[in-house]
């Protein structure tokens, strides 16, 4: 297996990362870590309706001549427990996979051939040092997620009818429940809405 990352500066300047005998965790975890701005992905529907991402990190993976993309995405933290895997699902770190998922599905709209797996880098803080003194210790793995990005699309129209929308129902929050800044926000116009009537 060797994998590549193409580099900012020069879409045909290749950057080999050390991944020809080893896994494709070792391979992120080995490579250098310049961060990618070459993949800032777009999509415009026509509608002037886009949908932009900035990814941290997209790896190239070249195995029996069938090229995809592999997207790395970095997390960082400081908890006392080892992190090897992304919480469990039905928890706030969803979040995460579905960003990847949505990254994955942008380079696919964009044309490009893209693995299902990618792969989280997470730096866990050493809180257990005595006194900060301006350093703080990462304890870094890395390890994969296989996305599926066959909700995004649909959730997209979606997001677009709310948006075109009266009045956006109320969502879930993350942890179940009405979404508070939803209620919020619904109160908050509807009051607005009835000053501009009474004004009127």
């Amino acid at each position: 297996l060797s994998i590549y990352r193409k580099t900012a500066t020069s879409a045909n300047n290749m950057l080999k990362m050390d991944g020809s005998d080893s896994n494709d965790e070792e391979s992120v975890e080995n490579g250098d870590n310049q961060r990618n701005e070459e993949y800032p992905e777009i999509i415009n529907n026509g509608n002037n309706d886009e949908m932009i991402d900035n990814d941290d990190d997209i790896n190239e993976r070249e195995d029996n001549n069938d090229d995809e993309l592999i997207v790395v995405d970095y997390k960082a933290t400081a908890k006392d427990k080892e992190i090897t895997s992304l919480g469990p699902k039905g928890g706030w770190q969803d979040a995460y996979r579905r960003q990847m998922e949505t990254y994955q599905w942008l380079l696919r709209a964009n044309g490009h051939k893209v693995s299902n797996t990618g792969y989280f880098v997470y730096a866990n803080g050493d809180a257990s040092k005595d006194g900060f003194n301006d350093v703080v210790e990462f304890r870094t793995n890395v390890f994969p997620h296989h996305g599926d990005d066959t909700w995004v699309e649909k959730t997209l129209v979606k997001m677009k009818e709310c948006m075109d929308g009266d009045m956006p129902p109320v969502g879930q929050a993350a942890m179940g429940g009405e979404c508070d800044y939803c209620l919020y926000a619904k109160a908050r116009t509807q009051l607005t809405l009835n000053a501009l009537k009474k004004s009127s």
